[in-house]
């Protein structure tokens, strides 16, 4: 219901509503928060707020429509400790949304403000953060809070302000935060590494309730593992508090076996639901990389699935121009070469998710669809049709693999060709490329590839592409965009992680790695290259596999265009059009481009529309903008004029377009709206309806701002969209004002309470197939009444439905209206009766033949049998029936719930015939036993028989004896009034394995403590599962008494047994161990201590006596070595050992003299001391112990344990100690030296010159050793290019030594710069010295090629290798020098010119003399001197030999190719893969090009005889098992080709039937072995009956049998068959079985 008003001051309510603006509407009413940090719980509001004009500045420059439309103002003051903080917004109640501020410093006044730092919330978001740093201590500063909205309707709403420190940047070490958003570090910070060997957990659990917590790896990088199972580093991510929560995803190295997540990547994202997520990061002890940094925020509102995307392949190429055209180009599609199902357009609702495109045109190597998401396939078109083996690749593909790849052919290729008519200079288009490659097969030979081929005007290109230019590279670079360009490894930075992991597979696209620009800069690569404006482009889009076809890849392309800018109006009334009179003084019209121009660039601007510029607007705009260089922003204003007109909505339109002399591109149109008046409207009608209890959502639009009246009807009147919760039916209007201009629009609300009641008017527990009559009673007149489910209803929107559902069912029945629904239910039990087939109602059997009553069901359903009597399972649908006498077999059947029943019978009629053996069913016996059996039968009047005949001694009587070799089942049949009665006995004969017993390690006699391996022959275990083993007991059995050998530590002499049974087998094995008794040998010595030389007597006694004993080792400190009793005189403690000799059991003892010590001494070793020195005899003292030094001369304390000595001469002392354990006498030689040295008078040289020195010593004799140099001798020859002293000194100690010095005094030489001993060609020149010096001569030798021999820089052109000689000479000094020039010189011989066959192959030989060298050959570059090639066309190749210096020399061979031949593979019949009887004819058939070609057919490698042709057909004469043919095309010029080879695999094939039905109906009427393909002789053919009877033996003209037997039918029963067959090649085969004979 609308009304218009008229505004004037009575209507108070706008009075009212016009004052209710925040009181922070302007500076004058600011709120001060103080000085920060501030925190304050207080809730604030812009609802009402206006849009404030600051002047200087007044545009924020990140606000989306560039105007603060609702705006109110905060300010604090920077403190003096701290100067960097944290601004955070937060919804809350009634919340703001879209949230955008800005930070001014200045004064709060017109003009007196400049903005410092601008922020804005992402759409749909209500909280935003911005760190301001560097603030002055002292100052105001000033924040500027607003809100966004895309529509006239206001996202105003309450909020809190937060100003405080900036948080620290976070590393993973830390442990956790409360925070609701923050950046992640790895340990290493911003700027350094992780760490080796690290175990971090970081705990994310925001301090107020989140719904969802986003984190996002801007970027990542850690060390991938060396291919082992989860090895290398990993980051783990977990949905809940601790690791022991729920894994969301895992970046971690899996091997090939699990995904390779590890390495770098960008644009990484998880979320955790549980309101914690925790991120763990392990590291080993290897590789350290950069780590990773991430951003965590937490929302109120839930986590939301991605955006998905819809794949369209049934396509025409307008479909494919609307997806990818834009402005500025026009595309004509001239060429698809895809599979079926590979390509399509693609589209997303917005351009927010995770590919980054809204819409485009989408090329893979395998099925388009299966790239929609989630990602759940291993393969994206593994196995999917029409992708089969071998579909065609592309050839500018299979060029490019060459030169930037693995060089493998594509296939599976996709290609989309276009022509764009490009208007501008420049063409660029956005992709993805994503692959099922990622990142299992990086670096690998499985590497799929695509191209972007551009060739036109100016496109300068490779040639092999015919000129075209490959634009799918990295930014700034010449790297091709493959798997292998950009993965988590190489170039990371561009890559994006899409693996599913099973953990959350929240991904929208199927690929599990994607392309990104560089850091996730935006989620797409952009492909361009600079063109001549108004000219047409060839555009090649293609991708294909490469290697495989399990794993596919595809391509995303879009928005294919020129530099296209952007028009927009900045409104500053919060709405969407212009009202006269109401708004437009401070709206703005801005142009802007994406990115600046490196040069002005102009647009034309064209101004139209219903409305009329100058009489309706304003808008001061030239008709030609240009935008300076660097520039990317114009903004003109546009005012609306109020004329009082009522001329209805007016449209202004705006366009920008440009001419490059190809005619006007039109970049994009801007039409706004001009009203006269603000138009609100209520959303969703005049009247809304809401359930009673509920709450309605309103909402109105077109205004700025609203008041809802009566205001306490709704949450909030001041808004655009309160909530209502009415308790009755209510009127609502809602006013709304834009300016000065107002309407009014009202609603009337409507409460709903529907009933509903369902009832069934039938009993609900019913068998399958019942009706049951349903009714639902409602109160509203059955309106939007549904029942669910529709299965069994007659109709599912009636109020009585007819239900007859086949299976229990609980339907529903449903009312709704005005969003109100209620429903109820009701269930039908339904029980489903599953009754049997009878076999018949009427049946006649023999006695004991088993009888079935039905067939068998398992179902719900109960069954009862009566009588039981005779049945295997009375409660059997379908039991076996095996009774004595005639019996009626009675049958009731009931359903689960007994809803159903029903009842049936079946009478058996049993003939008298029984036979009865006697005692057991089952024997087990051992091979060689005998069983007596005995049968019992009735009626008399026949005999009983017994099979199979050839195990027992009758096959007729009531008693056999049984002797089987085997085990077997013997039959007593018996036959009377037409019935024949059987009955059996299992007889099971067991054996046992060789049981003989050996001792391994085998001895006359063993020793206690032996060990002994009673040992049997291997038996295979297979042919004895039931064997059991017992060894009875006995001390030292090592091994399990069930094992079949036994391993024995032997104690003494005895007999083993071991005990086998197998079933009716059971034996015993023994075998002895004879073990001896080892002698009994005593050592005793005394004394048991002595000193060192003296000796102890040793005394040996032995049981029995008599033994012959022997001293181990052969000790050299006892007096004999195979007498009892010597005696021991060691220097060491020793211990003796004696044993007994030849005796079985060795057997000994022994004995230790202990020698105890001497004193401790510390001698010098001779030491050496010039005259006067001292020398300290001994360092060590033992308490107790008297030394005593002799003589005492030069001593300081003769009868001290340390003297110290200072003898005038070479003296000998002697120490005596007493006191100790063991006295010690000991010496020491104490040399005392004298001595002098001349080294002569000081030396001139020239520095080329030696000099000799020497040394003239007397005195002691000693050696003379030289520094520097460190010579030795007492004359050295030395070489000092500089004035040098030599020291000589003779040393008999390091601290006794005696010195002398001489100078050297070295004159300078001539200086020369000889050339380096250099090789050179021959005929070429060197300069020889670079070095002239005055007042020096120089002569060169020989003169030979030198053009001055006596300059000092002459220049060498020898011919031959020369050795040159230089003497310079100064005033002092002469120098003489040699340099060698080499000479090379070679010769190039590159052989004969060729003639090869197409195809073929040649080898090029290039014989080279003289000096050695490299010899290269083109085309081809190859380097050596032998070329293998294989040219398509006669070909010239060249022959290069570099040698020497840069030598070259060079020869050509011509290589003619004439036309080859080539042969098709070989077409087989039958199929090769099948194997092939013997004897059965093949067809090989094949074709040559040329025709004239003479074909030749091999097998195994050799020709065979007598076949020819293009198609043969013969019998191979082959034995059993493999061979090999092909076809040999050999042309009139020589040329010859090979097929591929056809491999057979021949076999003997026959086959015995194991039944037969004789009769006259043509059908299996004989019995007999049926052979296929060969000339296979049967040699033998008999049948036996059951009791070993012959019925039958074939003979010439009756190989089969007919089943008679005498000429009568022989009855139905099993018979057994003997065939013996001989084949073609000797060898025989003999066959038996059983055959069953069915009449």
């Amino acid at each position: 219901m609308k009304k218009h008003i008229i505004l004037i001051a009575a209507l108070c309510t706008i009075c009212t509503l016009s004052a209710q603006t925040p009181v922070n509407d302007d500076c004058s009413g600011i709120i001060d928060l103080g000085f920060a940090p501030s925190c304050s719980p207080d809730v604030y509001t812009n609802v009402n707020a206006t849009p404030t004009d600051i002047g200087n500045d007044n545009a924020p420059s990140c606000f989306n429509s560039g105007i603060a439309h609702r705006d109110v103002w905060f300010m604090f003051t920077c403190p003096d400790t701290l100067f960097d903080f944290r601004i955070t917004l937060t919804g809350v109640g009634n919340s703001i949304v879209n949230p955008e501020f800005a930070v001014y410093r200045g004064d709060c006044e017109f003009d007196g403000l400049a903005e410092l730092l601008c922020a804005k919330a992402d759409v749909g978001e209500n909280t935003l953060f911005l760190d301001v740093t560097g603030l002055t201590p002292g100052l105001p500063y000033f924040i500027r809070v607003s809100d966004y909205s895309q529509t006239a309707t206001p996202n105003w709403g309450e909020f809190t302000l937060c100003v405080d420190k900036i948080p620290p940047i976070t590393t993973i070490d830390e442990g956790g935060s409360g925070l609701c958003e923050g950046t992640l570090y790895d340990s290493g910070g911003p700027d350094n590494d992780y760490g080796p060997d690290e175990d971090y957990v970081f705990n994310i659990c925001p301090n107020d309730p989140s719904g969802c917590i986003t984190f996002t790896l801007e970027y990542y990088n850690i060390e991938i593992g060396n291919g082992g199972l989860f090895s290398g580093d990993a980051l783990t991510f977990y949905d809940g508090p601790d690791i022991n929560s729920p894994i969301i995803s895992q970046l971690q190295d899996g091997g090939f076996t699990a995904q390779q997540a590890a390495g770098g990547g960008v644009c990484f994202t998880v979320q955790a639901s549980s309101g914690c997520l925790t991120v763990q990061f392990t590291s080993d002890a290897t590789n350290e990389l950069e780590g990773w940094k991430g951003h965590w925020v937490c929302s109120s509102t839930p986590c939301t699935a991605p955006e998905q995307m819809t794949v369209n392949t049934n396509i025409t190429a307008d479909d494919i121009v609307d997806a990818v055209s834009t402005p500025a180009t026009t595309v004509t599609v001239t060429n698809i070469n895809c599979g079926d199902g590979a390509y399509g357009t693609f589209s997303f609702p917005t351009d927010n998710n995770d590919l980054g495109l809204d819409k485009g045109l989408i090329l893979t190597s395998g099925s388009a669809q299966i790239a929609v998401g989630p990602n759940n396939q291993t393969g994206a078109g593994l196995g999917v049709a029409p992708f089969f083996p071998n579909d065609p690749g592309d050839a500018d593909l299979d060029y490019l693999s060459v030169q930037q790849g693995n060089g493998l052919a594509s296939n599976d290729a996709c290609i989309v060709e276009l022509d764009v008519f490009v208007a501008t200079d420049e063409l660029t288009f956005e992709y993805v490329f994503g692959s099922e490659e990622y990142p299992e097969y990086v670096n690998s030979n499985f590497n799929d590839i695509f191209a972007f081929l551009v060739s036109g005007p100016g496109i300068v290109g490779d040639p092999g592409l015919g000129g075209a230019l490959n634009i799918a590279t990295l930014p700034n670079s010449n790297t091709f965009v493959q798997i292998n360009s950009v993965n988590n490894l190489l170039n990371w930075q561009y890559y994006r992680n899409n693996q599913p992991w099973s953990f959350n597979n929240n991904k929208a696209l199927q690929y599990d790695g994607l392309t990104s620009d560089s850091l996730g800069i935006k989620k797409t690569l952009t492909a361009r290259t600079p063109v001549i404006p108004c000219n047409t482009y060839h555009l090649k889009l293609a991708v294909a596999d490469r290697a495989d076809e399990a794993f596919d890849s595809g391509v995303f392309v879009s928005k294919i265009q020129g530099g296209t800018p952007n028009l927009a109006v900045q409104f500053a009334s919060g709405i969407d059009y212009f009202i006269e009179d109401c708004s437009g003084t401070q709206d703005q019209l801005v142009i802007s481009l994406s990115q600046p121009f490196d040069q002005p660039t102009s647009f034309i601007v064209t101004v139209g529309g219903t409305a009329t510029l100058g009489t309706d607007y304003t808008l001061n705009i030239p008709p030609i903008i240009t935008f300076p260089a660097g520039e990317t922003t114009l903004s003109f204003p546009i005012v609306p004029l109020p004329d009082a007109l009522m001329e209805g909505t007016e449209t202004i339109t705006i366009s920008l377009s440009n001419n490059f002399g190809c005619g006007t591109v039109v970049y994009k149109t801007l039409t706004v709206e001009l009203a006269d008046n603000v138009t609100v409207n209520v959303i969703g009608g005049d009247t809304l309806f809401v359930c009673a209890g509920s709450t309605l959502q309103l909402q109105a639009e077109g205004a700025s701002n609203y008041f809802w009246a009566p205001p306490g009807a709704v949450s909030n009147p001041f808004i655009n969209n309160p909530t209502i919760t009415p308790t009755q039916d209510i009127w609502l209007e809602v006013t709304g004002t834009v300016s000065s201009c107002v309407d009014v629009d009202s609603v009337y609300i409507r409460i709903i309470d529907p009933e509903i009641e369902v009832v069934a008017l039938t009993p609900t527990n019913i068998c399958q197939g019942t009706a049951v009559l349903l009714q639902a009673n409602n109160n509203v007149n059955n309106t939007g009444l549904v029942w669910t489910p529709a299965a069994g209803l007659d109709n599912p929107n009636s109020p009585t439905p007819v239900a007859t559902p086949l299976a229990t069912t609980t339907y529903t029945a449903t009312v709704s209206i005005a969003g109100c629904s209620v429903s109820d239910q009701v269930t039908i039990n339904v029980d489903t009766l599953f009754f049997p087939v009878l076999t018949t109602t009427d049946t006649t059997v023999c006695q004991n033949y088993p009888v079935q009553l039905a067939n068998v069901l398992s179902s719900t359903t109960e069954y009862s049998w009566t009588p039981t009597l005779g049945l295997d399972d009375a409660s059997s649908s379908g039991p076996i029936a095996l009774p004595d006498a005639t019996t009626t077999y009675t049958l009731v059947a009931t359903s689960a719930n007994n809803y159903c029943s029903q009842t049936a019978s079946v009478k058996i009629n049993v003939i008298a015939a029984d036979v009865e053996i006697q005692g057991d069913d089952y024997y087990e016996i051992c091979l060689g036993d005998t069983v007596a059996l005995n049968a019992l039968f009735s009626p008399t009047g026949a005999d009983v028989k017994w099979s199979p005949s050839f195990y027992l001694n009758t096959t007729t009587g009531p008693s056999v004896k049984a002797y089987p070799d085997e085990s077997v089942t013997v039959f007593a049949s018996y036959t009377i009034n037409g019935c024949f009665v059987s009955d059996s006995v299992r007889i099971r004969v067991d054996s046992l394995p060789d049981q003989s017993l050996i001792r391994e390690m085998d001895k006359e006699i063993y020793c206690p403590g032996d060990t002994v391996y009673l040992i049997s022959p291997t038996y295979e275990p297979a042919n004895f599962p039931d064997i059991m083993i017992e060894w009875l007991p006995f001390s030292g059995q090592e091994t399990p008494l069930e094992n079949w050998n036994m391993v024995i530590t032997a104690t003494s002499t005895h007999i083993f047994e071991r005990i086998v049974t197998n079933r009716g087998c059971r034996d015993t094995s023994s075998i002895e161990v004879p073990v001896a008794i080892p002698p009994t040998i005593m050592a005793t010595v005394n004394p048991t201590d002595i000193c060192p030389g003296e000796s102890a007597q040793i005394t040996v006694t032995a049981d029995p006596p008599g033994l012959t004993l022997e001293w181990q080792d052969m000790p050299t400190t006892l007096s004999c070595s195979d007498c009892p009793n010597p005696t021991a005189t060691p220097m060491v403690t020793t211990t003796y050992t004696i044993v007994a000799k030849d005796v079985p059991c060795p057997s000994g003892a022994s004995v230790t003299v202990n020698v105890l010590p001497l004193p401790l001494l510390n001698l010098p070793q001779n030491p050496v001391l010039c005259l006067g020195q001292s020398v300290q005899l001994n360092t060590i003292s033992e308490p107790g112990v008297t030394y005593l030094w002799s003589p005492p001369t030069g001593l300081d304390n003769p009868n001290s344990a340390t003297p110290v000595a200072t003898p005038t001469t070479s003296t000998n002392y002697t120490l005596t100690t007493s006191g100790a354990a063991c006295d010690i006498e000991a010496e020491v030689n104490v040399t005392v030296v004298s001595a002098t040295i001349d080294v002569g008078p000081d030396q001139t040289i020239c520095a080329n010159e030696g000099a000799t020195l020497t040394a003239v010593t007397t005195g002691t004799p000693g050696t003379v050793t030289w520094t520097p140099g460190n010579l030795t001798g007492n004359s050295i020859n030395v070489n000092p290019t500089v004035t040098t002293t030599y020291t000589a000194t003779i040393a008999f100690s390091a601290d006794c030594f005696f010195t002398d010095e001489v100078t050297i005094t070295v004159l300078p030489i001539p200086a020369l710069d000889l050339a380096e001993n250099t090789t050179i060609c021959l005929g070429e020149s060197l300069a020889l010295n670079t070095v002239s010096e005055p007042g020096v001569t120089y002569s060169w030798s020989p003169a030979t090629g030198l053009n001055n021999p006596n300059s000092a820089t002459p220049v060498a052109t020898p011919t031959t290798t020369t050795t040159y000689t230089v003497t310079a000479s100064n005033a002092d000094c002469t120098i003489q020098e040699p340099v060698t020039i080499t000479v090379a010189a070679a010769t190039l011989d590159a052989g004969p010119d060729q003639t090869i066959c197409f195809g073929d192959g040649a080898t090029l030989t290039a014989i080279t003399t003289g000096t050695p060298g490299n010899v290269t050959w083109t085309p081809g570059n190859f380097l050596g001197n032998t070329f293998n090639v294989n040219p398509l066309t006669s070909t010239t190749y060249t022959a290069t030999l570099s040698f020497g210096a840069n030598c070259v020399e060079s020869d050509t061979v011509r290589l003619t190719v004439i036309p080859g031949v080539s042969v098709e593979n070989i077409t087989a019949a039958p199929d090769p893969t099948d194997t092939v009887c013997i004897g059965v004819p093949i067809t090989l058939k094949s074709s040559a090009t040329p025709a004239s070609a003479v074909l030749t057919w091999t097998i195994d490698g050799s020709t065979i005889p007598g076949v020819t042709g293009d198609s043969v057909t013969f019998v191979p004469s082959v034995p059993e098992g493999s061979a090999t043919f092909t076809v040999i095309a050999t042309a009139a010029n020589g040329c010859s080709d090979e097929s591929a080879p056809v491999t057979y695999d021949f076999k003997r094939c026959l086959a015995v039937p194991n039944a037969f039905t004789p009769g006259s109906d043509g059908v299996n009427d004989t019995f007999g072995p049926l052979l296929f393909g060969s000339n296979t002789e049967i040699t033998q053919f008999i049948i036996f009956n059951r009791w070993g009877d012959k019925v039958f033996e074939s003979s010439p003209g009756k190989e089969r049998w007919d089943g008679k037997v005498d000429g009568k039918d022989a009855p139905s029963d099993v018979y057994v068959y003997y065939i013996v067959l001989r084949y073609s090649n000797g060898d025989v085969e003999t066959l038996k079985g059983d055959i069953a004979l069915l009449r």
